[in-house]
């Protein structure tokens, strides 16, 4: 057995997802919704420790900050970004993940999107935008601004990488400097989300032929993709990170039990699966 834990947790796709995925790679997985309010989570944690039924949870808002102290093992992305999306039950021990990190990984590979010595325009201060940020320090980005409308957040977050990532620098909003020489602008905030906003916040001045990469994947073509294809820059949309954290939760709970090209044919029929449901 396995669940999506989170308050309110009726709208997640994971039921559905992890139900294609099991049936696909041929992996009996009973998978459940739990609606967990903030003040039960502890005990919830405490009880499935001492009778185990679950092979992993995956955690939604508002529990990915406070799951992070209650797990007894995180990885290095889950410790530096201080949450945990992605719980493995092991023996009685919590093994704590962030698959947001395993998401962009997959979203750049899977569109050769090369950042190395390269300028980055970050929109937001959240956990998407820290996900983005620890994948551009990791692979050597030269400079990443994260802009954000609250200034302290984006200094914040940018004083965290930086001490995580020293040979990438991190730059709190843009400080005057222009926005027309990156190579990769990143929408990380609900703007253009369905419920949100329909607006870009892909600057006039954007270098054609850059990237542009929202991490929002309903609706998949967004207005920040529409403006970026109008611009001439190359979008990519946020199914591949979708589907690159579906991924990143199999391999935690399954370690080791695809081979390259079973996962290359399991991407495609969960991609052509999801776009038919977006």
């Amino acid at each position: 057995m396995a669940a999506v834990i989170g308050h309110p947790v009726a709208h997640s796709l994971s039921p559905q997802i992890f139900a294609f995925f099991g049936h696909e790679a041929k992996r009996a997985l009973d998978y459940r919704r739990l609606d967990i309010a903030p003040g039960r989570l502890r005990d919830t944690v405490r009880v499935f420790r001492e009778q185990p039924l679950f092979i992993g949870w995956n955690v939604t808002i508002p529990h990915k900050e406070a799951i992070a102290k209650l797990v007894d093992e995180r990885s290095h992305a889950a410790e530096l970004l201080g949450a945990v999306n992605v719980v493995r039950f092991s023996d009685g021990r919590l093994l704590g993940d962030n698959t947001d990190v395993i998401g962009v990984e997959t979203t750049f590979d899977r569109n050769e999107i090369d950042v190395r010595g390269q300028r980055a325009i970050v929109y937001g201060a959240g956990g998407a935008a820290m996900a983005v940020g620890y994948v551009l320090g990791q692979r050597r980005a030269a400079e990443v601004a994260i802009v954000n409308r609250t200034a302290a957040h984006a200094r914040r977050v940018a004083r965290r990488l930086a001490k995580a990532f020293p040979r990438t620098r991190f730059v709190p909003n843009l400080h005057g400097r222009g926005s027309a020489d990156a190579a990769l602008y990143v929408n990380t905030t609900p703007l253009g989300m369905q419920g949100f906003p329909q607006k870009s916040l892909l600057p006039r001045n954007a270098r054609r032929g850059a990237w542009a990469f929202d991490v929002v994947y309903r609706p998949e073509q967004t207005a920040f993709l529409r403006a970026a294809r109008k611009s001439g820059l190359r979008p990519v949309g946020g199914l591949d990170m979708l589907i690159g954290q579906a991924f990143g939760t199999y391999d935690l709970w399954f370690p080791r039990s695809l081979t390259r090209a079973r996962r290359e044919a399991l991407f495609s029929s969960i991609r052509s699966y999801l776009r038919s449901r977006l």
